[in-house]
C-alpha cells in the first residue's frame, strides 16, 4: 500500500531556508503552528552534544495561513554552526498522518528522524542515532526509555538528566530487537518522536497509513516493521515526551474511547497473530494512573512492581472502565 499518493497534488512551498544538500540525516519536524514549542524542539536538536554528525532539519508546516511569527523565530533562533534549517509549508493542510508522511519524503538524507513539535532531544541523542547509522540498522525506537513530563517531578527529572547528559562523556548505546509481546502490553512506546529509519525503507514501506480507523498508525507501522524483522530499540533516554497536544498516550479521555470496540484487531501483521486491539490499552496505563496520585511511575513504582503485574491489574481496570462508559453510551 501506498499512502504518499492521495496528496501528492498538495505542494509543500519552501518558506524558510533553501533548497536542501543531501545529508546523512535528517530531523524532521511535522508541526502546526507552534513557533514555541518548535523553537525548544529545533533547540535540542542544534543542542546535540554529538558535532559529528551530518545532518539538516526538515520542519513541514501543516497549517494553511500566515506563518510570519514561525518564521521570525527560525531568523533569530541561535544556529552558531550554521546547520541547514528548511522550513516547508503546505498549500493545504492535508492532516496528520500525510504531514509525517510528508516530513519523510521531503527529508534529502540517508536517514530521517523525527520529532514532534512538543517534544525534544536529550543531549546525547545523537551519539545513539550516530550508532544506529554505523551499524547500518534499519529502523530504531529510540523512546523506548524516554522521560515524560506531566507533573512537577518529572520536569526536575528531565532536567537532571540534562545536566546529567550534558556533563557525561558519550555514552555507549545497545540495540536490540523489537518483538510484538513487549509492543502490545504496552511496555514499548512507539510514538514517533525519536522514530529512526532509513528513508529508502520508509519510501518502500509505503509510509503510515492515512486511512480512517480506530487505533494509531505509528503502533500499526511498528507492527509492521516488527514482522519484517527490521526494528529496533536502544538502551537508553534520548527522548523527551510532553503533553502538548493532550494526548500521551495514557490519557483516560482519549485512549477509552479508541478501545470500546475491543473486537477490532490490526489488519495484516496483527490480524495475523490474533492480537486484540483493547490489549493496547494495557499499557498506556500506569502513567495515567500515576498522575492521579500526583507521583511519576518511572521514579518510584516501576522498580518494585514488574511491568507485567502491573499490566494485569490495569486490564482488570479497563474492563471496569469500558463497561461504564459503554452504560454512559448507551443512556445518551
Amino acid at each position: 500500500m501506498n499512502y504518499f499518493d492521495k496528496f501528492k497534488d498538495v505542494k509543500s512551498v519552501i518558506r524558510y531556508g533553501g533548497s536542501q544538500t543531501h545529508h546523512v540525516l535528517s530531523v524532521v519536524i511535522p508541526t502546526y503552528k507552534k513557533p514555541v514549542s518548535l523553537k525548544r524542539a529545533i533547540e535540542s536538536v542544534l543542542q546535540q552534544k554529538n558535532k559529528s554528525l551530518d545532518f539538516n532539519i526538515v520542519v513541514v508546516e501543516n497549517y494553511e495561513g500566515n506563518v510570519s511569527d514561525v518564521i521570525s523565530m527560525l531568523t533569530q533562533i541561535e544556529n552558531p554552526n550554521c546547520t541547514e534549517i528548511v522550513y516547508y509549508q503546505n498549500e493545504k493542510n492535508i492532516g496528520m498522518h500525510p504531514n509525517w508522511n510528508r516530513a519523510f519524503e521531503l527529508a534529502n538524507a540517508d536517514y530521517a528522524l523525527m520529532v514532534h513539535t512538543d517534544d525534544f532531544l536529550l543531549p546525547q541523542c545523537f551519539y545513539g542515532v550516530e550508532q544506529a547509522i554505523k551499524g547500518d540498522l534499519p529502523a530504531v525506537i529510540l523512546n523506548r526509555m524516554s522521560l515524560r513530563t506531566h507533573n512537577d517531578l518529572s520536569y526536575k527529572n528531565v532536567a537532571k538528566e540534562q545536566e546529567r547528559q550534558l556533563k557525561k562523556e558519550i555514552q555507549k548505546v545497545s540495540f536490540y530487537k523489537e518483538n510484538c509481546k513487549d509492543v502490545i502490553i504496552g511496555a514499548v512506546p512507539v510514538a514517533p518522536t525519536g522514530f529512526l529509519i532509513k528513508k529508502s525503507v520508509f519510501i518502500s514501506s509505503g509510509g503510515y497509513n492515512t486511512k480512517s480507523h480506530t487505533w494509531p498508525a505509528d503502533l500499526e507501522y511498528a507492527f509492521n516493521l516488527i514482522d519484517k524483522d527490521i526494528l529496533y530499540y536502544c538502551s537508553q533516554p534520548l527522548v523527551v515526551k510532553t503533553e502538548g497536544d493532550g494526548n500521551d498516550g495514557s490519557n483516560l479521555k482519549s485512549t477509552v474511547p479508541l478501545v470500546i470496540n475491543d473486537n477490532d484487531v490490526f489488519y495484516d501483521v496483527a490480524k495475523k497473530n490474533n492480537i486484540l486491539f483493547a490489549n493496547q490499552i494495557i499499557g498506556m496505563r500506569m502513567a495515567a494512573i500515576s498522575k492521579v496520585f500526583g507521583i511519576d511511575y518511572d521514579t518510584y513504582l516501576s522498580g518494585v512492581f514488574p511491568k507485567c503485574y502491573l499490566n494485569k491489574v490495569w486490564l482488570i481496570m479497563y474492563k471496569i472502565i469500558r463497561k461504564i462508559y459503554i452504560k454512559k453510551l448507551e443512556n445518551r
